[in-house]
Order: structure tokens, then sequence, then C-alpha cells
């Protein structure tokens, strides 16, 4: 097992120098140019398409399970956490971003296990005062077809037909009365 971590941590090294990076332990270093002025200097867009190619021709299958073995069980500080949710948060509020995520999941087809899960989740979500008075505005004044009127119509009487589900209405309705009077 140590001859092989040794092996791998010979060729994350090689791979670090193939794009201009030295490894030490898990963190990485930069190795730039530095002009005279002592600023440093991008990388040209031939540099790094040739970083690019040493990459992706170097990481073969084994190197990769190799490297996933490497950083299994690494664990990220509070402050990095808390710096990967930002940029997210900061990446959604980007119109444009939005708009590519919107399209690029659109249409997608999803399998009957994967619904299941999603449903399983969502079951038992309570949603706050505000996000509920948030979906009530937006749904004011919104005009139905008649094909969702329908398909409403036979779901809501398909729920009524189980007797546990018209206990709990019966209930939560006599609720609402007694607040009433």
């Amino acid at each position: 097992m140590i001859d092989e971590e040794g092996k791998l941590f010979s060729l994350l090294e090689n791979q670090a120098d193939n794009f201009g990076s030295s490894i030490v332990g898990r963190a990485t270093t930069k190795k730039l140019h530095v002009s005279p002025n002592g600023t440093g200097s991008k990388r040209t867009p031939e540099q790094c398409a040739r970083i690019r190619d040493g990459v992706i021709k170097s990481r073969t299958p084994e190197v990769m399970i190799k490297i996933s073995k490497a950083l299994t069980g690494y664990k990220h500080t509070d402050e990095t956490k808390a710096n990967m949710s930002k940029a997210m948060y900061k990446r959604f509020e980007d119109p444009k971003e939005r708009e590519k995520l919107s399209k690029a999941h659109m249409g997608k087809k999803y399998s009957e296990e994967h619904k299941r899960k999603i449903s399983e989740g969502n079951t038992g979500r309570k949603f706050s005062k505000e996000t509920r008075n948030k979906i009530s505005k937006k749904n004011i004044g919104k005009k139905r077809t008649q094909v969702v009127k329908q398909k409403r119509s036979v779901s809501q009487k398909k729920m009524w037909e189980d007797p546990e589900y018209r206990e709990r209405m019966c209930k939560a309705q006599q609720k609402r009365w007694e607040k009433v009077i």
C-alpha cells in the first residue's frame, strides 16, 4: 500500500509539473513568470491549451482512481466551505447563468425511482408563512386551462375517496370554523 501511495504521489507531482504547479501534501502553489517590475504574468492561450492537453492525456482511469483514493476523506475547513457557498450564491445571482442552467435542465426526463426519491424528500416539508405568501401572490390572477382544471378535478376526487384524507380535511375545516366563531 505504501508503495502504491508513493507512486501516486510521484504521479501527482509529475502531473503538477505538467501545468506549472508543485504539490506539497495537499497544497498547490502556482509558478508564475515574474516580469522585471515584480508582477506576475498570465499564461498565453497557447500555453493554456498545451497544459489542458497534457492534463487530459495524463488523466487515465487508473490515475483518476488513485487521485480519488488519495483525496477520499479530505475535509474542507469551515472558512473554505463558507467561501464555496458564497461563490455558488454569487453564480446564481447572474441572470445569464440562471438562464443557462434552466435550459440545461429543461425537458429532462426522470426515472420513476428518481421521481419517487424526490417525492419522499419533499414529503412533510413545511413552508414558512413568508414563502406561502410569496407563492400565493404569484398565483393570484393566474388563469388555468381547461385541461389543468380537469386534471385537478380528477385528482381531488381521487383524494377524497381515501377515508384518512377525508377525516383529516374534516378536522382541519372544523378547526378553521372554531377560530371564526
